[in-house]
């Protein structure tokens, strides 16, 4: 597929997407990668000449992002990661459907590779646990703190039990393999990934992570025959051994038994949901019910993001990321809602709804907001790419014949 050179500047522009996704080691060292990417991008231009035309709806949210910025200016507008974001969506939008696609596959590739590397590392830690004082610490990352560094996997100092791979916190890792493997195995229908995929996600102790796995195991039962033939004996077994080991690490690991505590008040705190405005003031709240939990302070985040932003519903308080406390997000609806309106929210869901190529509507939404629940993971480059795919993707692929124009190689050679 595609000439060697081809190769390599895909290949390179995965690894910049990937580890410029939010990883520790570019957030300590950000300028590196825009730099980078910026001399990707030049490399791509001149080598290829061959560029996508930018559709009217990537056109639409450049604007917003810079008029929503302009009208609300002031110290808290993070102009570096406006004008990075932007960029970025531009570089993802000209790229032609075939290195679009080959994209995704080195993205999915260099992921799953983390995904081995962090899993023979942590299993190895866990029966080793001296082993860390080989690992090098960085100190880099400000408001942070130090971690273990050895670029294929990264660790806090303070918190060693969760795998978090290259990125800065479980939950993250557990939404980049989560994107990876739906490509893979969904996709790609690389059904022997399934096992790496299932044991990845268990080390995370992330809950949206695992629901997000149980999500698409439902849609591979329901609309993949040949992953139902070849798994539907063994799943349950499968399944009940995944349960069996995650009680096991815990209870090895943790045996206050604050993770099982925590999933345990989280859903009932789920059941219990309140009306949202209800979550807006911490202290009414806190004083009414007398409890304050990961759940509560999420939905605080949404009230906050709902109500403010119905003072500027157009176009939002501008890119304020990362530099108002007053504003800050947990979830990627909020992160979009409160800093460039509902307006700009409704497109990017639609672009990332298009972007994801599941048969079953139902599942394709839980799926999507499970996603964009999890982390304020809204302006990344993994998501901007999704955005991009999104607004690419023609009827065709988008009437769900992705997964069979894909393996046909049909797509590898479109425009």
């Amino acid at each position: 597929m595609g000439s060697s050179i081809e190769k390599k500047i895909i290949n390179l522009l995965a690894f910049l997407t990937v580890y410029g996704n939010a990883s520790l080691i570019k957030t300590g060292s950000p300028l590196i990668f825009h730099i980078s990417m910026l001399l990707c991008f030049l490399l791509y231009i001149i080598y290829f000449q061959k560029l996508l035309k930018i559709k009217a709806t990537i056109i639409l949210i450049a604007i917003l992002t810079i008029i929503s910025s302009i009208i609300n200016f002031s110290n808290e507008i993070n102009i570096s990661n406006l004008f990075s974001f932007t960029f970025y969506l531009i570089f993802f939008s000209i790229l032609i459907t075939k290195h679009k696609s080959m994209l995704f596959d080195r993205m999915s590739y260099l992921i799953h590779l983390l995904a081995i590397c962090s899993i023979l590392i942590k299993i190895t830690i866990f029966a080793f646990p001296f082993l860390w004082s080989m690992f090098p610490i960085s100190y880099n990352v400000p408001n942070y703190g130090p971690y273990y560094n050895a670029f294929i996997f990264t660790q806090p100092v303070s918190i060693t039990l969760r795998n978090q791979s290259i990125f800065w916190e479980p939950g993250a890792w557990a939404v980049n393999q989560t994107i990876a493997y739906y490509w893979l195995i969904v996709v790609k229908k690389k059904h022997k990934l399934f096992i790496t995929y299932a044991l990845s996600i268990l080390l995370t102790f992330s809950t949206s992570g695992i629901l997000l796995f149980f999500i698409i195991v439902l849609y591979l039962l329901v609309h993949d025959k040949k992953f139902r033939k070849k798994y539907r004996k063994t799943l349950f077994v499968f399944s009940s051994a995944m349960i069996f080991l995650f009680i096991q690490l815990v209870s090895i690991i943790d045996p206050e038994g604050f993770l099982l505590k925590n999933s345990i008040s989280k859903i009932e705190s789920t059941i219990s949901i309140k009306p949202l405005r209800e979550y807006y003031d911490q202290d009414t709240y806190v004083k009414k019910y007398n409890t304050w939990g990961s759940f509560e302070d999420r939905l605080h985040t949404y009230a906050i993001a709902y109500y403010k932003t119905l003072e500027s519903p157009f176009l939002g308080f501008g890119r304020i990321e990362g530099r108002s406390e007053s504003y800050y997000q947990t979830s990627i609806f909020g992160q979009i809602l409160i800093q460039h309106g509902f307006i700009y929210l409704f497109i990017w869901v639609v672009l990332l709804y298009r972007s994801i190529i599941l048969k079953s509507g139902l599942i394709k939404i839980m799926f999507i907001l499970l996603l964009t629940y999890a982390e304020p993971y809204a302006f990344s480059t993994v998501f901007t790419f999704l955005i991009a795919f999104g607004a690419n993707i023609n009827k065709q692929l988008e009437l769900n014949n992705f997964s069979e124009l894909y393996n046909k190689k049909l797509i590898s050679t479109s425009i």
